[in-house]
């Protein structure tokens, strides 16, 4: 829905019939745009798309957002999308003020959304991505601080030899790994059973589930199932 409500496929509008806020979208039809409403405030249309009633306006939605970034194929047309999605961060910002503005866990993963778009559509050549430094020792593991919520927590992260082949995971995924649980889409359990378990094959899975609930594509009761089975807990 965050991408949705950048691109203004969701909007919020007043029903000239009823005279009451709602917000809507709009699709082609044979005579034209028509207006679909699903609810009086952004809450319920939260709640109602992940009802399986409405499967088709969700998909819709999803189908308009996905032309979108089709239709950007030009650097002018990308750092446009990176502006209306830099834009409506800032009017997010604004509206979540009373409840803690940039600090607010609902504008934190509004942030992650939007920061995991731009960097999977390469909408901007000058965004800044957060890098880790991990020490490479060859006895003992170094520990790094991994940021949470805003809270230094420091784990011991296992070291990784990328020159055999036979490892789990390589240097680079581990740097991922890292990343995916500074913006909570690990939780510390899951962190560290995931640097164990999986398999370089395993964890382009891991990434895909990721990217795709990132991208709202999955409700999170779905990416938390697919989650817990291919970490095998």
């Amino acid at each position: 829905m965050v991408q949705a409500r950048a691109f203004k496929v969701l909007f919020s509008d007043i029903n000239r019939a009823t005279k009451e806020p709602t917000i809507r979208y709009q699709r082609q039809t044979s005579v034209g745009l028509e207006n679909v409403d699903l609810a009086s405030n952004w809450e319920e249309v939260s709640i109602g798309l992940e009802v399986r009633a409405c499967l088709e306006d969700k998909e819709e939605i999803e189908r308009q957002v996905n032309a979108i970034y089709e239709s950007a194929t030009t650097e002018a047309q990308k750092q446009q999308l990176d502006q209306q999605l830099t834009d409506y961060l800032q009017q997010r910002a604004k509206d979540l003020e009373k409840l803690g503005g940039k600090e607010s866990p609902v504008y934190v993963r509004e942030k992650n959304i939007v920061g995991n778009v731009i960097e999977k559509y390469k909408l901007s050549t000058s965004q800044t991505q957060t890098t880790f430094s991990i020490p490479v020792a060859t006895s003992q593991p170094q520990p790094v601080a991994i940021k949470m919520n805003g809270v230094s927590d420091t784990q011991p992260v296992a070291v990784v030899n990328t020159s055999d082949s036979n490892n789990k995971i390589n240097f680079e995924q581990l740097e991922k790994l890292i990343e995916m649980y500074s913006n909570d889409f690990l939780n510390k359990e899951e962190f560290l059973a995931a640097k164990v378990k999986l398999s370089r094959d395993n964890f382009k899975q891991l990434e895909k589930l990721v990217d795709m609930y990132s991208d709202d594509f999955l409700y999170r009761e779905e990416f938390l199932a697919a989650k817990a089975k291919l970490l095998g807990m």
